[in-house]
């Protein structure tokens, strides 16, 4: 028998709400299951940030060009990158607003 990835999604949540103690919230409990992979990922980013912000404080080997290159182009990528995510998520909670 094969298990869709929605089956087998939908099967850990329900053993998950079972386990769960009547004296918890098993909302808050499955709610914290669905967001891992959006916490992983966030991690994920937080610290290849900072590993960058170490490579540039600490690597004498770059030089000026390379620098400016960071700050004007990959710095402006990211920041494109972030504005896209910052409008999906207002899309998305707009859409949840006019579901009420």
């Amino acid at each position: 028998m094969k298990i869709t990835t929605k089956e087998l999604k939908k099967i850990i949540l329900q053993e998950m709400n079972d386990l769960v103690s009547t004296g918890v919230n098993p909302q808050k409990v499955l709610g914290g299951f669905e967001t891992m992979a959006f916490e992983n990922h966030m991690r994920a980013i937080m610290e290849n940030m900072s590993a960058l912000d170490a490579i540039i404080r600490e690597d004498t080997a770059l030089n000026r060009r390379t620098l400016i290159l960071f700050k004007e182009k990959v710095l402006q990528d990211l920041h494109v990158a972030v504005s896209h995510l910052e409008g999906a998520i207002t899309d998305r909670l707009k859409k949840q607003d006019g579901n009420l």
